[in-house]
């Protein structure tokens, strides 16, 4: 059960790191002076690696009604349809 543990840890940490390095190569190319990533994950490990960093900041959408999601949702605004977003990211079917 450690050996998973570790493993995890190592690829959330990849992952980390390269989400950083994205947005350091889409502010260069692009020229923007900020970039606001939105990540979903469902466990808690995650979350723990990155508030060990003083620029993330963390927003639980997990039980957002779906009339709430949509407004935020809109203003992302997505590529993508919004209804399969929230199917995707397990919309709470009890709202």
């Amino acid at each position: 059960m450690m050996f998973v543990k570790l493993l995890i840890l190592k690829m959330l940490i990849s992952i980390q790191n390269g989400l950083m390095n994205l947005i350091s190569k889409f502010k260069k190319d692009y020229e923007v002076k900020s970039v606001i990533p939105i990540l979903s994950t469902s466990e808690g490990m995650s979350k723990r690696i990155l508030v060990r960093h003083t620029y993330v900041k963390l927003f639980m959408i997990w039980n957002l009604d779906r009339e709430s999601f949509t407004r935020l949702t809109k203003q992302v605004n997505p590529e993508i349809n919004i209804d399969k977003l929230w199917k995707y990211l397990g919309g709470n079917s009890e709202h």
